[in-house]
C-alpha cells in the first residue's frame, strides 16, 4: 500500500526538485556559462520514472536489503513527479521564457512513411537519362508524385515548370503495395567464370520469366537493374516471376 509510506515520498519527492537536483544541475552548468533560466528549467524538468523504478527493484532483491519500504517509496515519488513537473513543465518553460516561438515542429519525410500509407523511392538522373532536359509537367507518371528534387546540395520544389537535369535526384512517392499476388522471389549468385559476367541486364536471355529486380553487389552496395547495367562477379541477382 502507497498511503503509510505517502509522507516519506513527499518528503523524498521535495527534497530531489527543490535540493538534490538543483544543486547537481548548478554544479554541472555553471560552468558552462548557462543562464539561471536553462539551468532552472533542466532542474525543473527532472522526472522521475523508469529508471529509478528499476534501480529500486535492484535494491529490493539485493541481499543487503534491510527491508524498508524502498519500492513503494520510489514508485510513490515517481508518480507525484510525472504529475507534478509533468503538468506544470509547459507553464515553467513559459514563465522561465525558455519557449521559442519562432520554431515550428514539422515531420520528415521518413516521419509520414513509417506512419502513413506511402513509400518513398529516388531516382538519379545519370547521364543519357530519358527524364534528362524535360520539364516536370511533361512526365507521364501515372499516381507516382515527384515530392523533392536534390540538385547538388540544393534542394528544389518540384514545380511543373522545374526543367530536369543530369545529376538531379527525383524523390518519388506512392502507395505501399498490400496485395496478394502469388510473387516468387529467388537469388542467382554470379560464380567466378559465368558466362553472363560483363554482359548486360538487357542482353540476358536465359532467366526464362523471371524479372531481375535486384543486384547485390559483393561490396555491399545494392543496385536497381537497368537495361545497361553490367552483370559482375560475385553479383546476387534477386529475381521475381509469378508462380504457375
Amino acid at each position: 500500500m502507497l498511503l503509510p509510506i505517502l509522507g516519506t515520498a513527499v518528503l523524498v519527492f521535495l527534497g530531489l526538485t527543490f535540493i538534490a537536483r538543483p544543486a547537481a544541475v548548478f554544479l554541472v552548468m555553471t560552468p558552462f556559462r548557462s543562464s539561471w533560466h536553462q539551468q532552472a528549467l533542466t532542474a525543473f524538468a527532472g522526472l522521475r520514472g523508469a529508471a529509478s523504478a528499476v534501480f529500486a527493484i535492484i535494491a529490493v532483491v539485493s541481499p543487503g536489503y534491510a527491508g524498508y519500504n524502498v519500492y513503494n517509496i520510489v514508485f510513490c515519488v515517481a508518480i507525484i513527479s510525472a504529475a507534478f513537473q509533468g503538468l506544470l513543465l509547459p507553464f515553467a518553460a513559459e514563465k522561465l521564457d525558455m519557449v521559442d516561438d519562432s520554431q515550428n515542429v514539422m515531420k520528415t519525410f521518413s516521419d509520414y512513411q513509417d506512419d502513413q500509407e506511402m513509400q518513398l523511392i529516388q531516382i538519379r538522373l545519370t547521364p543519357g537519362h530519358r527524364y534528362i532536359g524535360k520539364r516536370l509537367k511533361e512526365l507521364n507518371m501515372g499516381d507516382v508524385l515527384v515530392v523533392l528534387i536534390e540538385r547538388g546540395d540544393e534542394t528544389i520544389m518540384p514545380r511543373g515548370e522545374v526543367l530536369l537535369q543530369q545529376g538531379d535526384v527525383l524523390v518519388l512517392s506512392g502507395e505501399i503495395y498490400h496485395g496478394d499476388a502469388d510473387t516468387l522471389l529467388d537469388e542467382l549468385t554470379i560464380e567466378p567464370g559465368d558466362i553472363r559476367i560483363g554482359r548486360r541486364v538487357r542482353d540476358i536471355r536465359d532467366l526464362g520469366d523471371s524479372l531481375i529486380v535486384l543486384i547485390r553487389r559483393k561490396d555491399g552496395n545494392t543496385v536497381v537493374p537497368r537495361g545497361d547495367t553490367r552483370i559482375q562477379e560475385g553479383d546476387v541477382l534477386v529475381m521475381n516471376a509469378l508462380a504457375q
